[in-house]
């Protein structure tokens, strides 16, 4: 909820707290930037409001009627979401992949873009047989 307090009042200051978070290896001065300002361009209620959908829904009884493919990526050293709790997603939504990836946080496609590509391609290639 502090997020949100700070997304109102404080929107620059907010989205470089949530880069911090969303990365474990700090980026170059170039990217923080980038990231802060793409952050920066969603207006600070809609990102209030995704925070308190992600906090205040509770979705676990609707994953096991999950019907559609589902890759699931986590981050073992999230700050946002703990490992285990994104693991028990893809452990809940019926034949769906779950990935966990090391030494990276919440951005992992980002930290990790070598294996997170793969892993989508792989994934979709099993689709398509």
């Amino acid at each position: 909820m502090e997020t949100c307090f700070a997304a109102k009042g404080d929107p620059r200051g907010a989205a470089e707290g949530l880069v911090n978070a969303y990365l474990k290896h700090a980026p170059s001065a170039e990217d923080r930037k980038m990231l802060v300002d793409e952050i920066c361009k969603c207006p600070p209620y809609v990102r209030i409001e995704i925070m308190r959908d992600h906090t205040n829904l509770d979705w676990r009884d609707f994953l096991p009627h999950i019907n559609s493919p589902t890759l699931v990526c986590c981050a073992r050293e999230s700050k946002v979401f703990d490992v285990h709790g994104s693991a028990w997603v893809g452990e809940n939504i019926p034949g769906a992949q779950t990935v966990i990836f090391e030494d990276c946080s919440h951005m992992l496609f980002w930290e990790k873009p070598k294996r997170f590509n793969q892993c989508v391609i792989s994934f979709i290639k099993r689709l398509r047989k």
